[in-house]
């Protein structure tokens, strides 16, 4: 049987044909988006479906502009949101098959229950599995820097919550110094967990550098944030050999990262507050030291000048009791020389005998005929012996 041929244009006349006649109404489809692009108000998606990292399917999507505005006004807003890289999304589109553009599929609605659900499975997953390896109070169980001066601050350049932490420290009215580092990444969309990943492997390269490490962005609806409940990031964080701060700006919604990292803040100038009251406490406890340090000095003080005045009295009260002491001393020894002496014991009528000026105790010391001189009281006697 011969082969029907077709120009390329019959062909795809046929081809639009059959599609028309087979699938005629809008139909649901979930799929991951990949590409994203806004031009003149129209959404151009590139759709994907993937068992584990193999693609299995892709196709091109459109959202034109009139159907984007009714579509954001339903969704109150989140329109944007939900149409990023990474996220799963059930679309409903009609099939429009082109004969110069090919198929394409038109986006008429979107269910973002189906995304939000996807995302809350997904962050329980990963919460489960951390948890399992015993990831989830890691970084808290670190010890936390008594004065966290040298900062390692990931965050976009240009958002507009590192500017407010920058403005909130460098203007503190204490005059507090720190050194802040920025390590600059994307912290939303197609690229931010890679950048994330990066710049947080770069700080642990330089962890000696560093006394803590500080992750923040500005506020953002929830959908913003799924870069932060990402699996390999949250265990960057969670193994940081630093303690990690967080002050992702979202008030209600905790992100993985709140739940792995040191401590979790609300903004990023409530993680400035936060080491500004640390400093505050540091020096409020170190200035009680001082003072506690000062009243124990002039304690002591105290004591050992009253110490030294209780031995200087002691000192003075003994030296005028040795003094006494020895003047009674001295006046019997004086009373013991005035009776021993020679004229005290003649004035009683007692007489001396010397023989050339030496005194004679005994008589066999004497030989007849040696002349002797007796010393008297009132004068002396020369007298010569028989």
């Amino acid at each position: 049987m011969a082969t029907k041929s077709y120009t390329l244009l019959e062909l795809n006349e046929y081809l639009k044909r059959v599609l028309a006649l087979n699938v005629r109404d809008a139909v649901w489809v979930k799929c991951e988006i990949t590409q994203a692009n806004i031009t003149r108000g129209h959404f151009y998606l590139e759709l994907v479906e993937k068992r584990g990292e193999e693609i299995v399917a892709k196709s091109k999507a459109i959202i034109w502009a009139r159907e984007a505005v009714k579509l954001n006004k339903k969704l109150k807003g989140i329109l944007s949101q939900l149409l990023q890289p990474g996220i799963q999304v059930m679309l409903q589109v009609k099939v429009n098959f082109h004969e110069v553009f090919g198929l394409k599929f038109i986006v008429t609605d979107i269910d973002p229950a189906f995304t939000l659900g996807e995302l809350e499975l997904k962050k329980r997953a990963v919460v489960s599995k951390l948890k399992e390896q015993g990831l989830l109070r890691k970084n808290s169980m670190l010890p936390f820097p008594l004065v966290p001066q040298r900062l390692a601050v990931l965050s976009s350049e240009r958002a507009a919550g590192w500017h407010d932490f920058l403005a909130h420290l460098q203007n503190n009215p204490y005059d507090y110094v720190f050194d802040i580092t920025l390590f600059s990444a994307s912290v939303q969309g197609e690229l931010a967990v890679k950048e994330l990943v990066k710049q947080l492997s770069q700080i642990e390269s330089q962890k000696d550098e560093f006394d803590i490490v500080v992750i923040i962005r500005g506020g953002g609806a929830r959908l913003d944030l799924v870069a932060f409940d990402d699996e390999h990031l949250c265990t960057g964080i969670a193994n940081s050999s630093l303690p990690v701060l967080t002050g992702i700006g979202h008030e209600v919604d905790e992100t993985i990262a709140d739940l792995v990292a040191f401590r979790a803040l609300k903004t990023p100038t409530a993680v400035a507050g936060f080491l500004i009251d640390m400093m505050i406490r540091f020096e409020s406890e170190l200035n009680r030291i001082v003072q506690l340090l000062q009243i124990a000095a002039q304690g002591r003080l105290k004591t050992e000048q009253q110490r030294l005045e209780n031995l200087d009295r002691n000192l003075k009260l003994a030296a005028k009791q040795l003094v006494k002491q020895q003047s009674m001393t001295l006046s019997a020894l004086e009373k013991s020389l005035h009776l021993l002496d020679p004229k005290t014991i003649l004035n009683k009528g007692y007489s001396l005998t010397t023989k050339d000026n030496k005194i004679i105790t005994k008589s066999q010391d004497l030989k007849s005929g040696e002349e002797l001189t007796t010393i008297l009281k009132d004068g002396e006697v020369k007298s010569i012996v028989k």
